[in-house]
């Protein structure tokens, strides 16, 4: 499974999105740097595998964050996590270019263009009950087609998934994650999902 986060602790941490790695080894800290939103838990181990650290400066690096133990500053701990979560969502955000595409509206050779595309690449689809997304991870772009605009041409999403290579449909058990509740969130989390 691909993480979106990662927090470095040597403690129990619970009720944690299964999408955020919680781990003891800090291997992936190379030079102060991480390439996905990394926690430190511990003002000792954040000043062991870091150096020097701030008390009152949280950001280490990019994507690097620090924060006390439950034990020793609990509220300082709960505060931390919670907007270390909110920067794991924005971090996803960054990934995916969204545009909506209307099969009604849209002129036809943009549609010829987009059918071409589709099956000429590695695509990741998400269906929700009013949307079906399709994710280029080759582009970065990420295209939701209205589900009700396939019925008005006399077609289905299972018609819809049929026109493009799909190499993997999604499944809905992320939708349960507090991080992925809002829309927004979702798109560029199954294109992050899909790109590698």
């Amino acid at each position: 499974m691909r993480f979106i986060g990662r927090i470095i602790s040597f403690t129990k941490i619970e009720d944690v999105s299964e999408f955020i790695e919680v781990t003891s080894d800090a291997s992936s800290i190379v030079d102060n740097a991480t390439t996905i939103p990394t926690l430190i838990i511990g003002y000792k181990k954040a000043q062991e595998l870091c150096g020097e650290v701030n008390i009152l400066k949280k950001q280490i690096s990019t994507n690097l964050w620090w924060t006390f133990s439950k034990r020793e500053r609990r509220i300082d701990f709960e505060s931390d996590l919670k907007d270390f979560l909110k920067r794991v969502a924005e971090f996803i955000k960054t990934y995916s270019d969204y545009r909506f595409f209307s099969l009604l509206t849209s002129p036809d050779d943009e549609k010829r263009e987009l059918i071409k595309v589709l099956k000429n690449n590695k695509t990741v689809a998400y269906q929700t009950e009013k949307m079906l997304y399709i994710f280029l991870p080759h582009a970065k772009k990420t295209i939701g087609i209205s589900i009700g605009e396939l019925s008005y041409i006399g077609k289905t999403a299972e018609d819809a998934k049929g026109w493009f290579n799909l190499s993997d449909f999604v499944p809905e058990t992320f939708l349960t994650d507090d991080i992925f509740k809002e829309i927004p969130y979702r798109v560029p989390f199954l294109y992050y999902l899909a790109s590698f």
